[in-house]
């Protein structure tokens, strides 16, 4: 797998190591492959549900 620059996109170890894998299966760049996703649910109207954790201090 090629080396993500994290600190750039911002995205979690596990999330790039997911997008790299279905990026490679499908045969595309994971930059790509996050633009499909993107536009695919701009299409379907689809909507983030976004929780954030509580600072347990």
């Amino acid at each position: 797998m090629s080396r993500i620059k994290y600190s750039v996109h911002r995205l979690g170890y596990i999330t790039c190591n997911l997008l790299l894998m279905m990026a490679q299966e499908e045969g595309i760049s994971y930059q790509e492959l996050i633009n499909l996703y993107l536009q695919d649910c701009v299409t379907s109207g689809c909507k983030l549900s976004v929780k954030r954790k509580l600072d347990e201090n």
